[in-house]
């Protein structure tokens, strides 16, 4: 308690030191603010003064102000008016100007259409020129073109009519060889069942022969046994129903007589049959010729189908592989990106197979081009068109509207990549889109200033 008693009166006292040191310093700047405003009193008494001697002088001064003030109104009306005159002036000039300047401009107007058409004028005389001569080429081209479609219609007419001839040749004679062959196969048949049937009869005519004589030479020596034997002969005819070698002689009675009418049945034998069968075989032969003519002709058009189709084949494929690395090339160069491609799906024929495109612009993962904008589409379709195009380019290449579905973005890349094509070809373009107008060289439109009368407009454009 005490330290705390101790601490609590030197704080009293730290602030009663304090409080003195303030003090002192409040009585000295009271001292030199009463210093200060016996200062500024003697200040205010000399003003006052001064203010009293001035004051005459003041007035003076007022009515020379009022004087002046009057002068200056009247000064300041009469250069108002002034300005006023002036301004008229400069605004009849302004005119003037602006007037000298529309005429000038109309003047330098009429001197460059007249130059423009007085060059417009020079280029078409040049491109008439060209053109005809163009023209007089491609009539040239088009009739040696025509001859030789001529020509080769007259082949392809004349191969046409000798292979239906060839055709319908092969078609008959196969029909007749046909018919003889299945005439002669059933002659034939007939043939062979009849000799067949001959020689079994034949056979068993034999065997009964040959069995008889064995019954007659068994019935001579039975006799002589029995005669030996017995001193006594047998009758020449058996009884009625005795068995001999278990068959009756009614039984080998009706068995001959059965056999004797299959041989009259049979008839006579034709000796004439062989020669027939030799001049049907002669026919077979020409038959046979002809119709191995006809094979090998067959054989021969499938040869030149074939190899006609083994050429179209690696002419397709080879201008397929241009237009598909072409197509991946152009591609990236339009969309400044991205990966596009094309197969062959289907059938394993590449000249019945169907073509399938794959795209895909950069920053998509579309599986279809269904998935692509309208936009996106039309540029896929527009790379594709110059992928075609390039494999066998033409001086002149004409594009309808194949820019109508393109937004800004897309229209710069077109006539970008259009702008690097023309290098080395003229395209004529027809469109209605502001920014591949831009990109032309030269545009001509149709206006109709009057009702029911067209007229052409041409503008060069000066790079």
């Amino acid at each position: 308690k005490a330290g705390s008693l101790i601490d609590e009166q030197s704080g009293v006292e730290t602030e009663i030191i304090r409080n003195h040191y303030k003090q002192s310093q409040t009585l000295e700047s009271i001292q030199e603010q009463t210093y200060q405003l016996g200062d500024v009193r003697k200040t205010l008494h000399q003003l006052k003064e001064s203010l009293d001697s001035l004051k005459p002088k003041l007035r003076d001064e007022e009515v020379k102000l009022e004087n002046i003030n009057e002068k200056q109104n009247d000064a300041n009306e009469a250069l108002i008016n002034a300005q006023r005159a002036r301004d008229d002036f400069q605004q009849e000039t302004q005119d003037v100007r602006i007037e000298l300047l529309n005429l000038e401009n109309q003047r330098d107007n009429l001197v460059f259409q007249r130059q423009t058409a007085q060059e417009t004028i020079k280029e078409l005389v040049s491109r008439d020129e060209g053109i005809v001569q163009e023209i007089i080429g491609l009539k040239e081209q088009k009739n040696s073109l025509q001859s030789k479609i001529a020509e080769g219609e007259k082949v392809y007419k004349l191969l046409n009519g000798k292979i239906t001839k060839q055709r319908s040749l092969y078609d008959l004679k196969r029909e007749t060889y046909n018919a003889t062959y299945r005439e002669m196969e059933t002659l034939e048949n007939r043939i062979r069942s009849e000799q067949r049937s001959k020689e079994e009869l034949l056979e068993e005519l034999t065997q009964l022969e040959i069995q008889l004589a064995e019954y007659k030479q068994k019935k001579s020596l039975i006799s002589e046994r029995i005669s030996d034997r017995y001193q006594a002969r047998l009758p020449k005819s058996l009884p009625e129903g005795q068995l001999i070698d278990d068959q009756t002689v009614d039984d080998m009675e009706m068995k001959i007589q059965r056999i004797e009418r299959s041989i009259e049945n049979i008839g006579p034998i034709n000796m004439a049959v062989q020669f027939e069968y030799e001049e049907e075989k002669k026919r077979l032969d020409l038959l046979i010729e002809q119709r191995d003519d006809l094979v090998q002709s067959e054989e021969n058009l499938r040869e030149t189908i074939g190899k006609i189709d083994r050429v179209a084949r690696k002419q397709f494929r080879e201008t397929y592989d241009q237009i598909k690395e072409n197509f991946e090339k152009l591609f990236v160069l339009f969309f400044e990106g991205g990966t596009a491609s094309l197969s062959l799906i289907g059938d394993p024929d590449p000249l019945d197979a169907d073509v399938a495109i794959h795209a895909q612009p950069p920053g998509k993962r579309n599986q279809s081009l269904r998935m692509l904008s309208a936009g996106e589409k039309a540029l896929t379709a527009i790379a594709l068109l110059f992928s075609i195009y390039q494999v066998k380019p033409s001086p002149y290449c004409i594009l309808d509207e194949v820019d109508a579905p393109l937004d800004d973005v897309n229209i710069r890349k077109f006539t970008r990549v259009l702008d690097t094509f023309a290098r080395d070809t003229q395209f004529i373009v027809v469109t209605h889109n502001k920014l591949t107008m831009e990109a032309a060289n030269y545009m001509y439109g149709v206006t109709m200033e009057q009702k029911g009368v067209s007229k052409l407009v041409s503008v060069k454009f000066d790079n």
